[in-house]
């Protein structure tokens, strides 16, 4: 049962917090939350123990209380004073708890050695029912350092950021492709980064990948031997073989992760199919032996139903972003014309830039800036950026098509806010990245009905969804938005709210963290996410 009381009640395993004894039980955890002092819900007490603000898991909950710059001895005095006076003995435990400076191993939790990077370990995790987790992220064909870094490893180092502000401890593992790049990177969001040897340190095709993955379980086999995460998540079909086969001779829980599909782009018109021919079975594969698969929208689920996946564990985790990159507010990049229609996406045909450059006849006064890949030298001999010029040039608009090369990421969300509208409209998309970080920066979108954009841009309210490869629909779309200022302010206001609501990093944290709670061993589900469910 649980115990609440003063500084002389008797409990089991209790923590002195706030001057609370708790004894930590799952099962009455109801009766916990009416008995908690000081008025606290529970369910705000616990959210503020996941940290808000700097990290600091304890210390962010005395900063909410007394302001974010008291010391921790002046908490402790004033609670003292506030309510009865306390002992030196618990000061000193209080102390101990609030300081993430020391060192407090503990039997069944995850209090390890502190430093820059790690700023909640030393807290007295079991007694506070708290378990920060190991997790191992492995990336997928690339480096997430690396310049060639993929939409998918992008999404993976903002939810590794996520994670680590939530106090767990986050290694992303991913294939060397720069022989430049060190064994291991402990970067500045808390995470770090272990490149494993597994062919040559360049660039490779997905088939030419297959012959080393041996390799790469190897390694990660041996690694997960010595330092064995409580869950593995892969974001990859390529890595993924090897990292279900390195896990499950571990015993360890697998979530895997599908960014798309060859299914679904194998039934694409005229796609250009670059995936070895035996994909399609591996990912079948994985999809079946993983203890969890998470889908990125809500039309993969369907896609995995087919291949065999039970729906009862199968999740839908969208893509995320960084909301405070991401914003309405900040430098805007230079613009030429009083109108202007931003897209941004692979140079490839599937991407559909064709359609909105059809569109643009019908859009006086307006230009079209596509943000592709590679460089300006690069572009102008690249297949489809030729044939883009040539399509504009045969309508009559190409001094209103503009081509740009790849944009770092802290460049794209001043190029977004030069747009009155953005506009997405490949053949297929299940991440829909692009459309999520418009919204953010609060521009509104003209997307194509397929895929994630289904489930991201909710029509008439954040933009506008259209049929795909349908050039009328597209300038229809188009041209209400541009016509409108109201209107086109009012779609962009509810796209940064729903982006900050539905598709932060730290929504999409605290949802992948629900279903590691759930593959994760027994001894490890009794943390904060979990308590707050209990207690709904």
């Amino acid at each position: 049962m649980p115990n609440v009381g003063r500084q002389g009640a008797d409990s089991g395993i209790s923590v002195q917090f706030l001057e609370l004894r708790i004894e930590v039980d799952t099962l009455g955890l109801r009766r916990f939350r009416r008995r908690l002092l000081f008025g606290y819900r529970l369910n705000h007490f616990l959210l503020l123990l996941h940290g808000v603000g700097d990290g600091n898991l304890v210390g962010n909950v005395f900063a909410v209380l007394h302001g974010p710059s008291i010391p921790v001895d002046l908490a402790v005095k004033r609670h003292a004073s506030a309510n009865h006076p306390i002992s030196e003995t618990s000061r000193a435990e209080m102390r101990t708890a609030l300081n993430p400076t020391v060192s407090r191993a503990r039997d069944g939790g995850y209090a390890r050695d502190t430093g820059a990077r790690a700023p909640l370990r030393g807290v007295p995790c079991k007694e506070l029912g708290i378990w920060l987790m190991q997790i191992a992220m492995v990336s997928g064909a690339s480096s997430p350092l690396s310049s060639r870094q993929r939409a998918r490893d992008g999404q993976t180092t903002g939810l590794s950021a996520a994670l680590a502000r939530r106090g767990h401890r986050v290694t992303v593992y991913g294939r060397r492709d720069d022989p430049d790049l060190p064994d291991r990177v402990e970067t500045p969001h808390g995470f770090d980064v272990v490149h494993v040897g597994a062919g040559p340190a360049e660039n490779l095709s997905a088939r030419t990948m297959l012959q080393h993955m041996g390799q790469f379980a190897r390694y990660l086999h041996g690694q997960w031997t010595i330092a064995r995460p409580d869950v593995v998540h892969v974001h990859s079909w390529v890595t993924g073989i090897p990292t279900q086969l390195a896990a499950k001779q571990l015993g360890i829980p697998v979530v895997q992760s599908f960014h798309a599909l060859d299914a679904a782009q194998r039934r694409l018109p005229c796609a250009e199919i670059t995936s070895p021919p035996e994909r399609h079975q591996m990912e079948r594969m994985l999809a079946r032996q993983a203890d969890w698969v998470v889908a990125a929208c809500t039309e993969q689920v369907s896609e995995l139903i087919r291949m065999g996946r039970p729906r009862a564990r199968i999740s839908v985790v969208p893509c995320g972003v960084d909301v405070d990159l991401f914003t309405p507010a900040g430098h805007d990049a230079r613009r030429d014309r009083s109108r202007r229609i931003v897209g941004i996406g692979s140079l490839v045909p599937r991407s559909g830039f064709d359609v909105v450059v059809r569109a643009l006849p019908h859009l006086p006064n307006a230009e079209l800036l596509i943000v592709g890949w590679g460089s300006e030298g690069e572009l102008k001999s690249h297949p489809e950026a030729c044939r883009l010029r040539l399509l504009a040039e045969r309508l009559g608009i190409a001094d209103r098509v503009l081509l740009c090369g790849s944009r770092t990421r802290e460049q794209i969300p001043g190029l977004l806010r030069t747009a009155d509208v953005v506009a997405s409209t490949p053949w297929f998309d299940p991440a829909g990245i692009v459309a999520v970080e418009a919204m953010a920066c609060g521009i509104p979108v003209v997307a194509s009905a397929v895929g994630a954009m289904l489930d991201i841009v909710v029509p008439d309210v954040t933009g506008r969804l259209v049929k795909p490869r349908h050039p009328e629909a597209a300038a229809n779309a188009l041209h209400d938005l541009m016509r409108d200022d109201f209107l086109r302010h009012s779609l962009g206001a509810a796209g940064r709210d729903r982006a900050r609501s539905r598709y932060s990093w730290d929504r999409i944290a605290a949802d992948t963290l629900r279903i590691y709670h759930r593959v994760a061993p027994d001894g490890h589900r009794g943390s904060v996410d979990g308590a707050v469910r209990a207690c709904g």
